[in-house]
């Protein structure tokens, strides 16, 4: 860790920007605090981690997991004798009024790049049925923005 800390101090900077260090797939770190040993290993890292981004100010570090408890287990380790400076943002799926809206927007969106002279009262285009598609797909973005585009796909020119 000292290794990659002293590359980090000899990079070139331009202004503000910092490279980012993106750890995918925390959750996996948990499996660590079982075991004594482990967990001090595990500690050092989260204090490097804000020796490099906080105290250093050498780079970013962004801790990303898919797995929704992670947040909490990450929380329940840093308290306690394993002290860790640490913000969390939960990023997650988007409400059913928010999906609905983004659904909306997207297809004019999609709809108006396929078709340059798109206009929703001018045209026979049927919007999708926004509710019927959030109580199937909910509020994952990635999946909204496929049905649209394979909606949007569908879409013949008369």
């Amino acid at each position: 860790m000292d290794d990659l800390l002293g590359k980090l101090k000899v990079l070139d900077r331009d202004g503000n920007n910092y490279p980012i260090i993106l750890i995918d797939g925390a959750h996996g770190l948990r499996h660590m605090v079982a075991n004594p040993e482990s967990r001090d290993v595990l500690k050092a890292f989260f204090d490097w981690i804000v020796c490099a981004s906080k105290q250093e100010k050498l780079c970013h570090v962004i801790v990303s997991s898919h797995h929704g408890l992670f947040v909490r287990w990450l929380h329940e380790f840093s308290s306690g004798t394993n002290r860790i400076n640490l913000r969390t943002v939960l990023m997650s799926d988007l409400n059913k009024e928010r999906s609905i809206d983004f659904m909306r927007q997207y297809f004019r969106h999609k709809a108006g790049q396929k078709l340059p002279d798109f206009n929703l009262n001018s045209t026979c285009l049927v919007e999708p049925d926004y509710e019927a598609l959030y109580q199937v797909l909910g509020g994952r973005i990635p999946s909204l923005k496929v049905f649209i585009q394979d909606y949007v796909s569908g879409i013949s020119h008369h």
